[in-house]
């Protein structure tokens, strides 16, 4: 499926060929609801493909979810209540889906060269239920399709083929994310969603690229927190990548602020290169500032709920994250991978309120030593910080009262 919908580009709708729509299935569907283009009523298209005219996708997680949501072209039910005691992902949801988008238009563009402007992955399932994720701060996932109707066939029939129970590793006897193990409610994801569907595409793609970070990041904690560590950091980048954009200082100004030795020794030596060597850096310059200076600007308060023991020291942030930073990059292009202390679950106190960083002067593991200013949170509170950052951005986008106009064919 094509993820675009016509829309005209010039006040002279009649005289001009539409131009694409582009971005995320699950917003794009969203536009063309909202600009009151209608359901679909025939599976055959004006090619080969036959479509459904809705699907149902069954969305899974380990924590009850109650509540329903009607929003726009989507709806999202209760599925099965979780069975307590019983680990691992249960059927909670069904998201039901209608297609309000036109047939796929004509692809006016080869494929001999890379397009990835909206690539976002995913089908329209996996989209929702990582927009839920990291709304809710829960785990969920979706297993694919569970039903799907063609016309005259209003009931639809159940689809099987595609669908698998996502495997979901057993939570261990101390959790490495306690508050992703709390019930929650559909409602509270309400605003998230509603916001998602009045931004503009960029800002579409950097949410949903962010939340299927985020997503996997929840899902993985308890199996491989490495993998969860180095995808809560993507998730900080993606949305940070396209904040920047719109923020983004002077390029000297950016020099000064992310590549303090670079700039005093230009400054000293050959100051009228300055403005040469800033500009020509720019679109690159730090990508460690930039996801710095993104998660400072949305940082949230300390927990409301905080242990005896084991408290992170909140004014230095800055500081925190960048040594954080400097793990994920020797993971990532050295193979040296996370200290161990930051991928074993907390330590918990007499209210069993879980430490946010780690309590003792230091630690060794494997070979490798840390003294505690290089284990400056947990996994659980970097978790937090990245939720409670995305989620401030997100609400924070400006959105549009009305899409630009789908046109029928």
């Amino acid at each position: 499926m094509s993820d675009e919908v016509p829309a005209t580009t010039s006040s002279d709708a009649s005289n001009s060929q539409p131009a694409a729509i582009r971005g995320p299935h699950a917003w794009l569907n969203w536009q063309a609801w909202r600009v009151g283009q209608p359901r679909r009523v025939n599976s055959r298209t004006h090619t080969s493909e036959v479509r459904p005219l809705w699907e149902e996708f069954g969305l899974y997680s380990d924590v009850r979810i109650s509540g329903a949501l009607r929003l726009g072209p989507y709806e999202i039910l209760q599925g099965f209540p979780p069975e307590h005691g019983v680990p691992g992902a249960r059927l909670m949801l069904v998201l039901r889906a209608h297609d309000h988008l036109l047939d796929a238009m004509p692809e006016a563009r080869g494929y001999e060269e890379q397009e990835i402007t909206v690539y976002a992955g995913g089908d329209l399932g996996e989209q929702i239920a990582s927009l839920l994720a990291l709304a809710l701060a829960r785990r969920v996932r979706s297993g694919g399709v569970t039903r799907i109707a063609f016309e005259d066939d209003p009931h639809g029939q159940p689809m099987a083929i595609h669908h698998y129970a996502p495997t979901l590793e057993a939570r261990r006897l101390r959790q490495m994310l306690p508050a992703a193990c709390d019930d929650t409610r559909l409602a509270d994801a309400e605003c998230y969603l509603n916001t998602f569907a009045g931004v503009a595409s960029p800002d579409a793609v950097a949410i949903m690229r962010a939340a299927r970070q985020y997503a996997d990041a929840l899902w993985w904690a308890d199996l491989d927190p490495r993998i969860s560590w180095i995808k809560l950091f993507g998730a900080l980048e993606a949305a940070a990548d396209r904040w920047d954009v719109g923020v983004r200082p002077d390029s000297i100004v950016q020099l000064e602020r992310r590549h303090k030795g670079m700039y005093n020794r230009l400054s000293k030596k050959v100051p009228d290169a300055l403005p040469l060597v800033a500009k020509s850096i720019s679109g690159t310059l730090g990508a460690e500032g930039k996801l710095i200076d993104f998660a400072l600007t949305y940082a949230p308060p300390p927990p409301a709920t905080r242990p005896e023991f084991g408290l992170m020291d909140w004014d230095n942030l800055e500081v925190a994250l960048r040594v954080l930073y400097d793990h994920r990059s020797r993971d990532l292009h050295g193979g040296i991978p996370f200290p161990e202390p930051l991928c074993s679950p907390p330590l918990t106190d007499s209210n069993d309120y879980a430490a946010e960083a780690f309590p003792g002067m230091g630690a060794t593991s494997g070979g490798g030593s840390w003294p505690a200013d290089r284990l400056p949170m947990y996994l659980h509170t970097f978790a937090y910080i990245t939720g409670e950052v995305l989620r401030s951005w997100w609400l924070g986008l400006p959105t549009d009262t009305k899409p630009e106009q789908v046109h029928t064919r």
